[in-house]
């Protein structure tokens, strides 16, 4: 999974052909550090940071990633690396700990999911 940002509806909510097909099926997700933390960063006064973005579903892929921009903006603490490879190479990249929420197309949003990506 990959967090980007773009348009996955149009205005009346239907799913995008145009976008669809240009970059496979996305959903629509808020990626935010882990409850812990969020409770931690809640009781010192702090804002919890949420990144809203587009989630790539990729049945293929063996990890999740998501951008490093949104694991800034939403303040993801890097627990460990990892060697990743692509069609583009191999290269290390921060593996984080995090939660993504699927976000309802009425804005609200579902069960969150643990999930350590890269």
């Amino acid at each position: 999974m990959l967090v980007l940002t773009g348009r996955a509806a149009t205005q009346d909510g239907r799913p995008d052909r145009v976008a669809l097909q240009a970059r496979g099926p996305l959903l629509q997700v808020a990626l935010s550090v882990l409850d812990q933390q969020a409770d931690i960063l809640s009781s010192r006064g702090e804002d919890v940071p949420v990144v809203n973005g587009l989630a790539l579903i990729d049945s293929g892929a063996s990890a999740t990633c998501i951008d490093d921009g949104a694991a800034v903006g939403a303040r993801l603490p890097a627990v460990d690396t990892a060697r990743m490879s692509s069609a583009s190479g191999s290269s290390d990249v921060s593996v984080y700990a995090e939660k993504i929420t699927l976000v309802q197309p009425d804005g609200t949003g579902g069960t969150g999911a643990v999930i350590n990506a890269h």
